[in-house]
C-alpha cells in the first residue's frame, strides 16, 4: 500500500481502473515511523514493526470518520479499548502521576488521565495533515492547539 511522499492527492490512494475506490492514508506514515519493534524470532532474527497505541489511535480516528455510520462500531470499540486501557502501561501511569496539575484537573481519575495522555501522544506524532483530517471532522474537538498543548474542554 503506497503512502507518505508517494501520495500526491490529499493523502488518498485510488485503485484502478477508474479510481472510483479510494482510501485515506493520513496517519499511515506516522504509525509506521512510531511503530514498536517486536522480535518474533531469535534465531535468524526476525523483527517486525507493530503499530503503537498512539499510532493506532490516529488510524482508528481517521477510519471511523471515513466509514459509513453503519460500519463504525469496530473502530469505536477499538478506540474505547485504547482510551480505557492506555493508563495500564507503566510509563503512562508514571507520566500521569508526574503531572499533579493534570491529575487534579481530572479528579485523580487514572482512566481519564490515560485517555488524555493518549490524545496528547497521538497529537505529538501526528503530521499536520492527519491532525487536520481528525480535527476538521470531529465535532467539539476544538483547535489543534487545544488538543496538542493543553486540556480539551468538556470532559
Amino acid at each position: 500500500m503506497p503512502f507518505g511522499e508517494t501520495i500526491q492527492e490529499q493523502d488518498r490512494v485510488k485503485w484502478p481502473p477508474d479510481s472510483a475506490i479510494s482510501l485515506n492514508v493520513a496517519g499511515f506514515s506516522e504509525a509506521l515511523e512510531h511503530a514498536l519493534t517486536v522480535r518474533i524470532r531469535e534465531q535468524l532474527t526476525l523483527d517486525i514493526p507493530v503499530v503503537s497505541p498512539p499510532g493506532l489511535t490516529l488510524l482508528k480516528l481517521i477510519a471511523w470518520q471515513e466509514r459509513d455510520r453503519t460500519l463504525r462500531q469496530r473502530d469505536a470499540s477499538d478506540l474505547k479499548y485504547l482510551l480505557e486501557t492506555y493508563q495500564d502501561l507503566p510509563t503512562v501511569r508514571d507520566t500521569a502521576f508526574d503531572d499533579p496539575d493534570m491529575m487534579e484537573e481530572l479528579d485523580w481519575d487514572l482512566v481519564l488521565a490515560g485517555a488524555h495522555i493518549l490524545g496528547r501522544h497521538s497529537r505529538n506524532i501526528a503530521l499536520d495533515s492527519a491532525a487536520d483530517t481528525i480535527l476538521n471532522d470531529l465535532p467539539g474537538c476544538g483547535t489543534k492547539r487545544a488538543v496538542g498543548d493543553g486540556y480539551v474542554s468538556g470532559y
